[in-house]
């Protein structure tokens, strides 16, 4: 290669890299990737402790990859590239049977583990109303049968067991409830949550745990919105699943006298339905139809009933599909997404007065550090 030539690709290269750099500059920024369904970085704040602690430099290098020029076309390829490539998965995602995307699960930390039981099991003895706990598996661990051959996976079904063993609430069988059904749609196959028929399984759970009489499914009206590639599609981009989307199913309580008052992180109280129209949504947010999507804490009233009853549930977007089979057996159902709730908990429960307290939630989410943080600052108010 002659010295004039690796001049000019040089040039060109640095001409590349400048000519993104502008475009990332001057194109318009958007807040939210449909791609990936989820929320791009905002610019970061500059200030001193901010730099300090390196939470600008952290900001300001997520900032850049999030709005670079293009950056939808350049995950869409890393993804082809992916899959053409023959690789079984890509960005923690399995290519599975049944046209079905599993996610990739290590395995669960047990300090982890056992630091958020001890929260929860705080929460369930200073709570002084019935405390119930469900652990909701995830997909691989259900369909399992679906994961590529050798594919690793955790064995979330002793971790689970392990949990239930040490709960001091009254333990709501979701991993059982969901293997007896697993040849049934109960997760999606291109997104990470369950389905509603799914919930309903753990909706029939909590109600043995309570002796309950469950409401059956076909007395629920049936919705239904076609076109949903969830959070999994979004890792892979896969044209087959493309051309086969989920469809998302969602009940209808029986009662028709219900409302739905939420209150957002930034003080609004936005009203919607239990059961939300996505149909003219994004294919990535068809998930919403169950309680609009997350809100930090919604109040849902049946004003059918006049008996003064009511419950709290803690989840996170898992729950949001489980909440709709409750609002029948409550007068009132307070739904806490501890993500964005900011208050004491067992002040909330007493003030409220509650009947029940429901802590349903993926087992993903009950290992990781940012609930445990958020568990202890429920209880440490």
């Amino acid at each position: 290669m002659s010295k004039r030539y690796s001049i000019f690709l040089t040039a060109l290269f640095c001409a590349f890299l400048g000519g993104m750099a502008l475009l990332s500059l001057l194109l318009p920024k958007e807040s939210f990737s449909e791609l990936e369904n989820r929320y791009l970085q905002k610019a970061p704040t500059l200030s001193l402790s901010a730099i300090e602690s390196g939470k600008f430099m952290e900001e300001a290098e997520d900032y850049v990859s999030d709005h670079i020029a293009g950056r939808d076309f350049w995950v869409a390829l890393k993804a082809w590239s992916e899959r053409l490539s023959g690789k079984g998965e890509n960005e923690g995602v399995y290519f599975g049977k049944e046209d079905t995307l599993l996610n990739r699960v290590a395995d669960p930390d047990e300090e982890r583990l056992s630091q958020a039981m001890n929260y929860l099991n705080r929460l369930a003895e200073q709570s002084e109303v019935p405390t119930y706990f469900g652990v909701i598996p995830t997909s691989s661990a259900i369909w399992h049968e679906r994961l590529p051959k050798g594919a690793p996976t955790a064995d979330e079904e002793s971790a689970i067991r392990e949990l239930n063993g040490e709960s001091r609430a009254a333990v709501v069988d979701i991993y059982d409830a969901l293997t007896a059904h697993a040849g049934e749609d109960v997760y999606y196959r291109t997104d990470h949550h369950w389905t509603a028929d799914g919930a309903y399984y753990a909706y029939e759970a909590y109600c043995e745990s309570k002796d309950l009489l469950p409401i059956s499914r076909g007395r629920h009206e049936k919705r239904e919105f076609d076109g949903f590639l969830g959070s999994f599609y979004n890792d892979t981009k896969s044209k087959k699943l493309q051309k086969h989307p989920d469809t998302v199913t969602a009940y209808e309580p029986i009662s028709k006298n219900i409302s739905m008052v939420c209150e957002e992180a930034n003080g609004s109280k936005p009203t919607y339905k239990v059961i939300y129209d996505v149909s003219k949504h994004p294919a990535s947010l068809k998930y919403n139809a169950f309680l609009a999507g997350d809100h930090a804490y919604s109040k849902i009233t049946n004003e059918d009933l006049t008996d003064g009853s009511s419950c709290v549930v803690v989840k996170e977007s898992f729950g949001n599909a489980f909440v709709p089979f409750l609002v029948d057996h409550y007068q009132t159902v307070h739904v806490i997404d501890y993500r964005y709730w900011n208050q004491d908990l067992i002040s909330f429960v007493e003030k409220k007065q509650a009947d029940d307290l429901i802590f349903v939630n993926n087992l993903s989410m009950i290992r990781s550090d940012y609930l445990t943080g958020r568990l202890a600052q429920l209880i440490n108010k």
